[in-house]
């Protein structure tokens, strides 16, 4: 999709890229349900991965990635409105982040011992047999990718994608790249969870075209 799209929208409204994303992931999963007749009362929740890195940790090898718990408000029906209140969820989260810095799980695993990891795993696998849901329902990651023009020999890249699991409970991710003037996404999915990713494909790209048309509108008035 166009970036400078995004960036529109974005602006517009005066909130960032990943909540336009975010906006776009919760509208698609809330068409897939309505169509199932299976859209919950409360609103759907996303882990949202960010980067936990230090200035000093910048040449490190390896990733180091938090999550935020992000509420994709998918109990409003207007995508305008949707946006706005995905906004102050994200913003509130964020904050939380920051306050329990040090003191989460992910900040500890790497001070424990392999079995112990591996422990932390099979409970979650014993949860979810069980039938007891884990803390949100979808993946949703937004990732800023290089701004200038690579090349592989001679041959320049023209898109840039990656692609994040789907877990135990958790039957869909959609990763966003941006490479450039483009915003790509990657959708991957349990086949038993959400059988057509067209429609998912289908609902962020009129997501962001009626986010764009309101842009325009609230622009001109």
């Amino acid at each position: 999709m166009s970036l400078p799209d995004v960036k529109v929208v974005a602006k517009a409204f005066d909130v960032s890229i990943n909540d336009v994303v975010l906006t776009m992931a919760a509208q698609a999963v809330r068409e897939h349900l309505i169509a199932k007749n299976e859209l919950p009362d409360k609103p759907l929740t996303a882990s949202v991965p960010v980067s936990t890195r230090e200035k000093e940790e910048a040449h490190q090898y390896g990733n180091k990635v938090g999550a935020l718990s992000v509420s994709l408000c998918t109990d409003i029906e207007d995508p305008v409105a949707r946006l706005n209140a995905i906004h102050q969820s994200i913003t509130a989260a964020k904050l939380d982040f920051e306050d329990t810095k040090g003191g989460r799980v992910a900040d500890c695993i790497g001070l424990l011992p392999p079995v112990a990891v591996r422990a932390i795993g099979t409970y979650s696998r014993k949860l979810s047999e069980q039938g007891k849901p884990p803390s949100y329902n979808i993946i949703v990651s937004n990732v800023p990718g290089p701004r200038k023009e690579l090349f592989d020999d001679y041959m320049p890249m023209r898109e840039f994608y990656s692609i994040g699991p789907v877990l135990e409970g958790i039957g869909l991710n959609i990763t966003a790249w941006s490479f450039r003037d483009n915003l790509s996404f990657s959708l991957l999915s349990c086949y038993r969870a959400v059988p057509d990713l067209h429609n998912i494909q289908a609902s962020l790209i009129n997501t962001l075209e009626h986010l764009k048309e309101a842009a325009n509108n609230d622009q001109t008035t």
